[in-house]
């Protein structure tokens, strides 16, 4: 077995586990917690996500969109967490705040990441679900309270065969 090859990755709310192989014969635990998204940033989150329901289903269905970039990747407003927010611990005797058994799990928390980006969401311990469901009760009150309204963009009996150069 070769040295920092990853075993075991466990990603569950809040939390990775992680057995490492390691120089020695028994294989180091990993953990890596996070702590949970605070009050602020949860409000930050949902307002990104009002009204946002197809991208949410893009990412539900593992797909990365683009418009979702800063949102993730900001440490102060966003879902990425801020380095005072992940804590880090190895039963490797090495003395180093992130030792090579930790940097191989970080590698493979982000190949996980990379095939099911919901994981992010466990992470941080965000509900996906709730959050869709959320999107999407906001996204039909929305269309149900402009139901009544006329819309600019219906196009006119007459003007049809005009569109088509009829």
């Amino acid at each position: 077995m070769k040295n920092g090859a990853v075993l075991d990755l466990k990603i569950k709310e809040g939390k990775v586990e992680a057995l490492v192989q390691g120089s020695s014969s028994k294989p180091y635990l990993v953990e890596i917690t996070i702590n949970k998204l605070n009050k602020t940033k949860w409000k930050n989150v949902t307002e990104i996500c009002r009204h946002r329901i197809d991208t949410m289903e893009d990412l539900l269905s593992g797909k990365f969109p683009r418009d979702f970039d800063e949102f993730f990747s900001d440490s102060r407003n966003g879902l990425f967490p801020s380095p005072k927010e992940i804590h880090f611990k190895c039963s490797c005797p090495d003395s180093a705040r992130m030792c090579k058994h930790i940097a191989a799990t970080l590698y493979g928390i982000g190949a996980r990441l990379d095939e099911e980006p919901i994981l992010f969401f466990k992470l941080r311990e965000i509900d996906f679900q709730e959050l869709l469901k959320k999107s999407m009760e906001e996204k039909m009150q929305s269309m149900l309270k402009n139901a009544d309204k006329k819309s600019e963009r219906i196009i006119e009996d007459g003007d049809v065969f005009d569109l088509f150069g009829v």
